[in-house]
């Protein structure tokens, strides 16, 4: 059977620093808002989608501003979510005059009707979002597959590990006991040594070992933070 491109991505990014799910999925966004500025930005279904979801979500619509060579495809994609957003608000303000009723309208639900908060609410969800969900169960889904694969194993036990929503995730997918074991004893070592580094930080705050410098314990807080919440705007809200 042809080895997955996703086992390969594995191998490469299993060595770099941080849970590699969180990486990967990072890099798919990355890839997946440089694809959207730079050959879909005049797409029709491109639009419908941008439309119906009032852009994309906080986390991903200021990633944006890292690609200031597409700066005009932002334009060209926000001024759609503008023009929907207005059409809406047109649209309510019509209606409620027409049955003077636009107080009700905005007010909520009226008759069975939805008011125009529900309206103005997204439609789909975020293009970026779903690309990170897309690849988040695919690695995770690869990883649960190839624990036992030699290449991949000696990899993942020479990684960062995983944070621990990432975790959860693989843990989902993996069905053979041996493979949690395995998954289990790596994370958990990974885990015991930022520990032992937390607590060697916490007592170098001692008055009395002011003067000794720090060790590899230097960056265990956030080493702490990437283990239990995973890497920077890669969750948002979802945990």
């Amino acid at each position: 059977m042809k080895t997955p491109l996703s086992y390969h991505d594995l191998i490469e990014h299993l060595p770099h620093t941080g849970c590699v799910i969180c990486n990967l999925g990072q890099r798919e966004v990355s890839r997946h808002l440089d694809a959207l500025l730079y050959e879909f930005v005049n797409d029709i279904e491109t639009h419908a989608l941008f439309r119906a979801a009032r852009g994309l979500c906080n986390q991903h619509a200021w990633q944006f501003m890292d690609f200031q060579g597409h700066i005009l495809g932002v334009a060209i994609l926000y001024k759609a979510s503008i023009d929907e957003v207005l059409k809406i608000i047109e649209r309510a303000e019509s209606q409620g005059a027409a049955k003077n009723a636009l107080k009700k309208l905005i007010g909520g639900n009226v008759e069975g009707k939805s008011g125009l908060s529900d309206e103005l609410e997204p439609r789909a969800p975020c293009t970026a979002c779903k690309a990170l969900t897309e690849a988040e169960h695919l690695y995770a889904k690869t990883l649960s597959e190839t624990l036992t694969d030699p290449r991949i194993g000696a990899a993942f036990r020479e990684s960062s590990g995983l944070c621990l929503p990432h975790l959860r995730l693989v843990l989902r997918y993996v069905e053979d006991e041996a493979k949690v074991r395995l998954l289990l004893d790596i994370q958990t070592e990974k885990w015991n040594i930022i520990r032992a580094d937390l607590q060697r930080f916490i007592e170098m705050y001692d008055y009395q070992r002011s003067s000794e410098r720090m060790g590899p314990e230097r960056d265990s807080p956030l080493r702490g933070i990437r283990s239990m919440s995973g890497e920077d705007g890669v969750f948002g809200l979802r945990r």
